[in-house]
């Protein structure tokens, strides 16, 4: 069958409302979208001089159509230290990683300081489709080394 240029307009048509329409058709676990964000934690978390902050770096992404809602953060340390806060990311969703910085205040009193050495990182990454208002995210838990700043 030889095609005709209204027929090739068709395809091409055809082809770009595919490629836009990806992220919306990706696989879904219940009723929420998955693979249409990215997160991981860096295995280096550095707590301040002063032991009042810890600093994590993520790497998160996500893709077209969808805009970055919320970046949480916990990091555990034993049963005796936690620390968590969330960040509203500033990034594109094109589909590249991008390096976020999360500084995390350390709570005191109800649990005992931080101190180098192994801590466990949750992160969860929250984004919202632009069209449906839709949230989907990123899930990572893994475990890093705590050092301290000098």
């Amino acid at each position: 069958m030889r095609k005709t240029p209204a027929m090739a307009l068709i395809g091409t048509a055809l082809a770009t409302a595919t490629m836009v329409a990806a992220p919306a058709a990706v696989a879904a676990t219940g009723d929420r979208p998955t693979g249409v964000a990215s997160v991981r934690a860096e295995n280096k978390v550095t707590a301040s001089a002063d032991g009042t902050t810890l600093t994590v770096v993520e790497r998160i992404s996500c893709e077209p159509g969808w805009s970055p809602a919320e970046l949480d953060v916990f990091v555990t340390q034993g049963n005796t230290s936690e620390a968590s806060d969330y960040v509203i990311p500033t990034i594109p969703c094109d589909g590249m990683t991008y390096r976020v910085e999360v500084v995390v205040p350390v709570a005191t009193g109800l649990f005992q300081p931080f101190r180098r050495g192994p801590v466990t990182i949750s992160s969860q990454f929250l984004v919202t489709n632009v069209e449906t208002g839709d949230s989907a995210g990123a899930h990572d838990a893994r475990t890093g080394r705590l050092h301290v700043a000098s």
